[in-house]
């Protein structure tokens, strides 16, 4: 989440040759992704979730479900932990400010998740969401050469390109609801094509902001689709250091 070697060279060039005005819209997305940033993260949440695995894109028939834990902690830190089914329960993967750790307890051990492997299922579960799609940092801190490319009444449209070094993804488009000032959709691209769609499809009312509550993320390669749901939220309360530190974490 710090800075790291930015990819994709030749798109920045082709966009920043496209004319003076972008140095505006430069700005402009940047206020854009800041404001969000700012208003998305209390100082702590802790949540309940459903991860639910779809046997296709176009299928309601789930063919797994998972019940996870989550809490975060200052927008630098997040707890997650597996709560069902029994076979993967007790899997937990920590994000600080610098790494990401994830506890298996079949073997005892605790791995880092750097690099490609960024890019695999959370957890190893075989979901649509991965290490890198669940980064709870700021949007900010995820992404850089932000251009905004187009504008609704309801939405912004925003280019950016992943800092994550492996990054499974070129770039992705962010659109930015007006009305919410959250991320409503993330089209995710790869070798020129998008390779997958994240929606948000739920929202609720937490301390008078407008929260989201549940993702769909759709594999366009594989023709599959999870959908995470928040089923049980809370904000600005206590939390045990002992699930952000690295050496305890996992006990």
């Amino acid at each position: 989440m710090n800075g790291r070697p930015l990819r994709v060279i030749a798109m920045l060039l082709a966009l920043a040759v496209t004319g003076p005005h972008l140095l505006h819209a430069d700005e402009s997305a940047l206020d854009i992704i800041t404001r969000v940033d700012t208003d998305r993260q209390p100082r702590t949440t802790r949540s309940e979730m459903t991860l639910r695995v779809y046997a296709d894109a176009q299928s309601d028939r789930v063919s797994r479900e998972f019940r996870l834990l989550t809490m975060t902690r200052n927008d630098q830190e997040s707890y997650t932990e597996f709560l069902s089914p029994a076979n993967i329960a007790g899997i937990r993967l920590l994000q600080t400010a610098d790494t990401m750790l994830v506890f298996f307890p079949s073997t005892g051990r605790v791995r880092r998740i750097t690099g490609r492997a960024r890019t695999g299922s959370v957890g190893g579960v075989g979901g649509d969401f991965t290490y890198e799609d669940i980064d709870a940092a700021p949007l900010g801190e995820r992404f850089t050469g932000f251009q905004l490319i187009d504008e609704s009444a309801t939405k912004w449209t925003i280019c950016a390109v992943p800092v994550a070094e492996g990054s499974a993804y070129d770039r992705v488009v962010l659109h930015i609801d007006k009305n919410r000032a959250a991320v409503a959709q993330i089209d995710y691209y790869a070798g020129g094509e998008q390779v997958k769609r994240m929606e948000t499809t739920g929202f609720t009312s937490v301390v008078g902001r407008s929260v989201p509550t549940e993702f769909s993320m759709v594999n366009l390669k594989a023709d599959s689709r999870s959908v995470l749901r928040i089923d049980d939220l809370e904000w600005n309360i206590f939390l045990r250091d002992r699930h952000f530190d690295p050496d305890r974490f996992h006990r």
